[in-house]
């Protein structure tokens, strides 16, 4: 950091599928523990790969390219779960192997990666999932699944798009009406405790309103953001009785 100079250059060499590159444009690379160290995941085109944080030597590459819709979307880790491919779910053992759990419980397309979003959380994955690449604008659903074994716990109907995140014990889904949706997380259940609808922009195109930002919750404040302009809410919980 002090002087930024090249600390490593990783290489994943061989690329999975013959004549496919390491094409990775969507796919942030994300940090994630595997034993006792720190590694660096990213999706690629039809494959993934990791590297030691470190070093930048070449740690694990999967080589299963068997599933079409696989392709350069974002890798979601927590609790020891890796979600790949937006199909793939894997489990990182204390020795660092990473271990398949299951496939196509849940497929998220690379067409819908601009606001399909996963967060795992309790040992649960909780994905955004529109009805299908060949009609954005038909309504989704948030889906909740089991981490270990893809089994559905909960589903609830929603707008087309959306983006979520975690923040309280709470789901946050900004979606395409446009829509803020506050959602509540149990165990096995989601239910809709409230939502409000923002003042922000409809764009007269094929695919409906563009809403493709994570709404950010920090400091007891709630930003939603639509190309230039900035919402800031106060969701701080009123002192009064």
């Amino acid at each position: 950091c002090a002087t930024g100079k090249v600390a490593w250059l990783g290489n994943l060499a061989p690329t999975p599928e013959k004549g496919k590159g390491w094409s990775g444009f969507h796919g942030t690379p994300i940090a994630a523990r595997a034993g006792d160290r720190e590694a660096v995941f990213c999706n690629f085109y039809r494959g993934a790969g990791a590297v030691w944080a470190d070093t930048g030597e070449k740690f694990w590459v999967d080589s299963i390219v068997k599933v079409k819709n696989r392709g350069q979307i974002q890798i979601v880790s927590n609790e020891g779960y890796i979600f790949l491919h937006g199909t793939v779910m894997a489990k990182i053992g204390g020795d660092g192997k990473i271990t398949p759990l299951w496939e196509g419980k849940v497929r998220i397309a690379e067409y819908n990666i601009s606001y399909s979003h996963t967060i795992i959380k309790d040992g649960r994955l909780l994905a955004f999932t529109p009805a299908g690449a060949v009609n954005p604008t038909a309504p989704g659903k948030v889906r909740m699944l089991d981490a270990e074994t893809g089994a559905e716990l909960s589903s609830l109907p929603c707008a087309a798009k959306g983006a979520l995140a975690w923040a309280d014990g709470m789901l946050y889904l900004l979606d395409n009406r446009p829509a803020m949706v506050l959602i509540e997380v149990t165990k096995d259940s989601l239910r809709e405790v409230c939502s409000f609808q923002p003042p922000l922009g409809k764009y007269a195109t094929g695919s409906g309103v563009q809403l493709f930002t994570h709404p950010v919750i920090a400091e007891g404040r709630l930003f939603l953001r639509d190309q230039s302009k900035v919402l800031v809410y106060d969701i701080r919980r009123s002192s009064a009785h």
